[in-house]
């Protein structure tokens, strides 16, 4: 396998690189705004545009990681000033902070964010803490879409995004859908009630054949003691039939009273 060193490099009005991807760089731009941009400038351009494409058909929703258009240079998002959910749960001094209902709160936003997009027709097909945004008020947005939308015309738009093995559910293609989603959310859900991956012993590129099996045979991560547990194996088993059935599930849990 030839590997090429990507040099970094700061389009016009971009201050310095805040993150990246495998495939792009997020720099920012100001207090308000990131510029996503290519990390060889031109390549994949395509799933710049499709992604766009994915943003307009969204449209303003609070989930939603806000959209400012496109140019030359790459996409113009909205700055989410507090960095990833995964950032979060594992910077020891913020998680330890987080409560029990703190983080059923980022479950629910996490879970209406998903179910927000389905009535779109858009599937994300790469759900996980890594993908969700926080604000300032540390409220959850949805990013990266660069998975599947089928435009009001039945024309699909296919980015070609797909889960981690962590958040995969096994099936005969890679071929995904909104319960594809659903289970990546379960993995999702977990890792934000417990604070670490599923499987955390098991590496997802060493052991991705293992990973794989134990969710085809239903093997799934114990949830005793773990709140909210009867609705991460819901997500798993895929025993709703919307997202929107666990948003409505995860409203109950946070309107419980916490002992």
């Amino acid at each position: 396998m030839e590997y090429r060193t990507v040099p970094l490099y700061l389009p016009k009005g971009v201050d310095k690189v805040i993150g990246f991807g495998s495939s792009s760089f997020i720099g920012r731009v100001n207090d308000d705004t990131v510029l996503k941009y290519p990390r060889i400038a031109g390549e994949q351009w395509d799933t710049f545009v499709i992604e766009q494409r994915i943003y307009k058909a969204l449209g303003s929703h609070p989930r939603i990681l806000a959209f400012y258009g496109l140019d030359e240079r790459g996409l113009k998002l909205e700055y989410a000033t507090r960095g990833t959910v995964r950032n979060l749960l594992r910077d020891p001094n913020h998680a330890r902070s987080l409560a029990c209902r703190d983080r059923i709160k980022l479950c629910r936003q996490a879970a209406e964010a998903i179910a927000y997009i389905h009535t779109k027709n858009v599937i994300h097909c790469d759900i996980s803490t890594r993908n969700f945004l926080l604000d300032k008020n540390l409220d959850v947005k949805l990013s990266d879409f660069q998975g599947i939308y089928v435009d009001q015309n039945g024309v699909v738009f296919n980015g070609h995004a797909l889960e981690n093995v962590k958040s995969y559910l096994p099936r005969p293609s890679t071929h995904s859908n909104e319960k594809s989603d659903l289970f990546a959310l379960g993995s999702t859900l977990y890792e934000i009630m417990v604070g670490y991956e599923p499987f955390p012993e098991l590496d997802e590129l060493d052991d991705e054949e293992e990973i794989e099996k134990r969710y085809a045979d239903g093997r799934f991560p114990a949830l005793d003691g773990v709140m909210g547990g009867h609705i991460i194996h819901k997500c798993w088993s895929l025993a709703y039939n919307q997202v929107n059935e666990c948003v409505e599930e995860l409203k109950a849990l946070e309107d419980r009273p916490i002992s």
